[in-house]
């Protein structure tokens, strides 16, 4: 059913029914990898439908943004090549120990091929969280990727269709996620 609704709200949005679109799905389906499920989601719903606007002619230039604290691999992964999504990524790190691990996640990690540049990961190495180690990032850090980072790379691609992956386990006080995002923060 998420992936169902992402899909129908996408067709919609792309067709002029609606001016946009909220699709309040868990999980966001951002760990699903081509060949398996993983992280409990068994499909990608965001990547799904930008591969279907892309197919249907609907979008030329997609923007997936993901913020949840762990990092997109399913998502970076099925638009790796590709120069038509640019795949934005703010996660913990943690050095590739963190869920789902691996140097996916890492910001040298940015496409190869056609895409090569159009993965942008912004990796937080927490390890040990702001208890025992860095600081945990929270509303500064997150802002600041954005204005920084997210904000003039989005204007130079000039997407005509945005997606954003909204996990909110890097809010202050989450046991696993470790980090320090207040609803003022997701709000700003």
């Amino acid at each position: 059913m998420s992936a169902g609704a992402v899909l129908e709200a996408t067709a919609r949005v792309c067709s002029g029914d609606l001016r946009s679109a909220l699709c309040v799905v868990r999980p966001p389906g951002h760990h699903a990898e081509c060949e398996c499920a993983m992280g409990f989601c068994m499909f990608g719903n965001v990547g799904l439908a930008a591969a279907e606007a892309q197919a249907r002619g609907w979008s030329r230039r997609t923007l997936i943004v993901d913020w949840d604290v762990h990092h997109g691999n399913g998502t970076q992964e099925m638009f790796y090549e590709d120069s038509a999504v640019l795949f934005f990524s703010v996660h913990r790190y943690d050095s590739g120990r963190f869920f789902p691990g691996g140097a996916m996640g890492h910001h040298t990690s940015h496409g190869s091929g056609e895409g090569a540049g159009y993965s942008v990961n912004v990796p937080w190495n927490v390890r040990g969280g702001g208890k025992r180690g860095a600081p945990s990032p929270g509303d500064a850090e997150y802002l600041l990727a954005w204005e920084r980072l997210l904000l003039p790379i989005a204007a130079d691609f000039k997407p005509d269709l945005i997606f954003v992956s909204a996990g909110f386990d890097a809010a202050e006080g989450d046991p696993l996620g470790d980090c320090r995002v207040t609803p003022a923060g997701y709000h700003e």
